[in-house]
């Protein structure tokens, strides 16, 4: 390989007429390449599947600068032999079971090479007439496909359109729906108001999508998810974070529900979650990246049901429908809010066509301006394959990953977690009844090591509800039943060898490391104590008390408070009298009770104007509460912003002692929105 010499002179330049693209060379050096990514292929099985290699490796392997003269091709694709495939990891080999699959096909890969051929720039219809009106057939191909009603396509009322990927989808949705009720709204300072609403197996691109967007990041709100309900949004859940949203001021702009979610394919209830949707006039996406596709089979349509009544719709058939990264279809109701959104005109791109309103011009539809001539690619695997071979081909993965479900099954040492519904199997090695969850973790994650490290198989792993998980996912283009007969048999290997590896020993079931530690020994008798009164909780619903607190999106200190407060270790008169250090307890604010945490921060009458505009029906209903940790878990039960109600106890606290230090505290009055702009800022 060549350096850059800066001191070469005019002798050192190339001898021959330099054609960047020049017919023949192009024919012989294409003839070449295809035989070296045909053999990639064929022997795509000999490499390991997750690179082996340490971070900067490449680093020294290659010159620090480019060559001065040009080398011949056979010279580069040594290079990417001796250098560049041992630092991949094969995301095309029969053996990946690990993130949902980028699948690859024939058709697609001529359809790359035709749609980089042309080299078409289709921002608008002038500069490729043929781009334009191609995508805009392709997208209603494929909507006839997934049965979505006319509202979605060209041919009725909405339209489609081929992003890069589901992040962008979301993010041009988002400013759509935000420029809509903004202008309704008809103020800039609205957009701190607006809440946007998904589950917490939302994948993490819609927060991104979000913050990118101006959406103030506690009120991006994540509802919670469980096992019992298979990891899908709750509508009802929904509707009360809602409620208590609108109650507090705030306005919902958007929810994104997901078919198919990365951790472990759930499903969200797209009817019952697009009725609170409409009730508030919130813009509703459905994510189905991965699980859309599937939806082209007619047994798998019912997890579009109720689909007529979101706004928007995207799916990524690079993932299941052969068709090459990058490729995510997003379709909408309204293309023109999104035109409204994101439209520019300079004067160098206005012509006859755009101006009649004749034309569609994606480049309004979209972050970028330019854009490939992609459905080209995904126009050459509809035509080639059919809708028949398609549905195959997505009917196999699912009929695999059901064998290899059965196999896990088989086993008694290994549990499914979570009901399959795609290609995708949620199980663990848990071959002791008594283990504790520390411990079962322990042994998932040195066999996921295990077999991840033999480089004949790629798995990931995920955690949901607190269960640490192993993933298998099936998808990758070249896998046969034998390679999933051939994972299964390497993973029963590792927990063979695993599980041979561990000595008898004692193990304490509150440590992930199995090990006894000081603190969850104290943690114990701490639970120990609360079990004794009649008031309280079994230890789960103890553990995901405390972790609800933990998990607020407010500042450490607010965390901190709210935790001493609910255990009753704040410095009030009550507990200064019990250390002796005052004579009396009596409130200082109301001069009639006892100044316990419950009293100073909810039940004393001078602080109630600080709780009536956002918690008066938690004021009116929670009446017979006495304790703080009680008034948490009754405000959560309802509904309520728990951020919210950490942040006002604190101000409240702030104010007592203000007023104790005689430094003129703000009015009760006015805590209330001290909260909202500080949760704002924060």
């Amino acid at each position: 390989m060549g350096s850059l010499d800066l001191s070469s002179d005019n002798s050192s330049s190339p001898q021959r007429e330099f054609k960047p693209l020049d017919p023949e060379e192009f024919r012989k050096q294409a003839h070449q390449m295809v035989d070296f990514i045909a053999d990639y292929y064929k022997q795509i099985e000999t490499y390991p599947v997750l690179s082996q290699v340490q971070p900067g490796y490449l680093r020294t392997l290659l010159p620090q600068t480019a060559p001065y003269l040009p080398e011949p091709l056979e010279t580069i694709l040594s290079d990417v032999t001796k250098n560049i495939i041992p630092g991949m990891t094969h995301w095309l080999s029969p053996n990946f079971f690990a993130f949902f699959p980028a699948t690859v096909s024939t058709a697609a890969f001529i359809g790359e090479m035709l749609c980089t051929s042309f080299n078409s720039v289709g921002f608008n219809w002038l500069a490729s007439p043929a781009a334009t009106e191609l995508e805009m057939i392709v997208m209603d191909w494929l909507a006839n496909m997934l049965k979505l009603p006319n509202s979605f396509m060209f041919s009725g009322t909405g339209g489609g359109i081929i992003q890069n990927t589901t992040s962008e989808a979301i993010l041009v949705t988002l400013i759509a729906a935000r420029d809509r009720v903004l202008a309704t709204n008809g103020s800039n300072q609205s957009i701190r108001k607006l809440v946007v609403y998904c589950s917490d197996q939302t994948h993490s691109t819609f927060t991104k999508a979000a913050k990118l967007a101006g959406i103030t990041p506690c009120n991006i709100k994540s509802i919670h998810t469980n096992l019992d309900a298979a990891f899908s949004l709750s509508p009802v859940l929904l509707r009360k974070a809602v409620e208590a949203d609108v109650a507090a001021g705030l306005i919902p702009l958007y929810l994104c529900a997901t078919v198919g979610t990365t951790s472990t394919t759930a499903v969200d209830p797209i009817e019952p979650l697009a009725d609170v949707a409409g009730e508030y006039g919130m813009w509703m996406h459905v994510d189905a990246a991965y699980g859309g596709s599937a939806c082209i089979c007619p047994e798998f349509r019912q997890h579009f049901n109720g689909i007529e009544g979101v706004d928007s719709l995207s799916l990524s058939p690079h993932k299941w429908l052969l068709s090459y990264l990058d490729c995510c279809c997003l379709w909408v109701k309204s293309p023109m809010l999104l035109v409204k959104a994101l439209s520019t005109n300079p004067e160098y791109l206005r012509n006859r066509a755009s101006e009649s309103e004749s034309v569609v011009d994606f480049k309004d539809w979209q972050v970028g301006t330019g854009r490939k001539f992609k459905s080209l690619r995904l126009w050459l695997v509809l035509r080639s394959y059919g809708v028949a071979n398609l549905q195959s081909h997505i009917r196999s993965d699912v009929r695999m990953a059901k064998v290899f479900e059965g196999l896990v099954k088989s086993d008694p040492r290994f549990e499914i977690l979570v009901p399959r519904r795609f290609g995708l199997v949620c199980f663990r090695l848990n071959p002791f009844s008594w283990s504790g969850s520390g411990y079962t973790e322990l042994l998932n994650r040195k066999l996921l090591e295990w077999v991840n490290s033999s480089g004949r198989v790629y798995m990931t792993h995920t955690i949901v509800g607190g269960i640490y998980i192993l993933r298998f996912a099936v998808g990758a283009t070249l896998t046969e039943d034998h390679h999933v007969a051939a994972a299964w048999k390497l993973i029963k290997e590792g927990a063979d060898a695993i599980l041979k590896d561990q000595e008898d020993c004692l193990s304490w079931p509150r440590c992930k490391s199995s090990s006894y530690s000081i603190k969850t020994g104290y943690q114990l008798l701490c639970e120990s104590e609360m079990n004794s009164l009649p008031s309280s909780s079994n230890l789960k619903v103890i553990k995901r008390f405390w972790k609800d607190i933990w998990r607020l999106k407010v500042p450490n200190k607010v965390k901190v408070f709210l935790w001493r407060a609910c255990s009753r270790a704040l410095s009030t008169k009550v507990n200064l009298q019990k250390r002796r250090v005052v004579n009396n307890s009596t409130c200082d604010q109301c001069g009639c009770m006892a100044e316990d945490e419950f009293h100073t921060l909810w039940d004393c009458e001078k602080v109630h104007e600080a709780w009536v505009p956002a918690f008066g029906e938690v004021r009116r209903k929670g009446q017979s509460l006495q304790v703080m940790s009680d008034l948490v878990s009754f405000t959560k039960a309802k509904g309520f912003s728990l951020e919210l109600f950490a942040m006002t106890t604190w101000l409240i606290w702030m104010r007592r002692n203000k007023l104790k230090a005689n430094n003129n505290p703000q009015p009760c009055s006015r805590v209330a929105h001290s909260t909202s702009d500080l949760l704002a800022e924060f």
